[in-house]
């Protein structure tokens, strides 16, 4: 929980832009890299011989993630901080950029 007190810090309303920046822009990579797929699905699908269904559901499970990590990511941050938490998440939310590494469909 954020202290009444800390909100009047010097350090942290000068860092406040640019914490908001590098939130903004993480967004934005994920956004991309989430939409993304559609245009490729596709290729992914004969790639790895996988119907549409299967796709689609490859496609939702961002989603989902989301939806059901929601509420833990939010105690987990209340319990490491704010800077660990974005740290891991932008660690995590990279990792699907190594996807090309993926030889069939289970490891995608």
């Amino acid at each position: 929980m954020i202290e009444p007190h800390s909100l009047g810090n010097a350090q942290g309303s000068r860092n406040r832009f640019v914490m908001a920046a590098v939130i903004l822009i993480l967004t934005f990579s994920i956004g991309l890299s989430w939409f993304a797929v559609a245009p490729i699905t596709p290729l992914i699908m004969a790639e790895f011989n996988i119907n549409r269904g299967t796709a689609s559901l490859l496609i939702s499970l961002i989603a989902l993630t989301g939806l059901i990590l929601g509420i833990p990511g939010g105690v987990v941050i209340n319990r490491i901080g704010a800077k660990k938490a974005l740290f891991a998440g932008a660690v995590l939310a990279s990792l699907p950029a190594l996807s090309f590494l993926a030889e069939d469909y289970f490891l995608l």
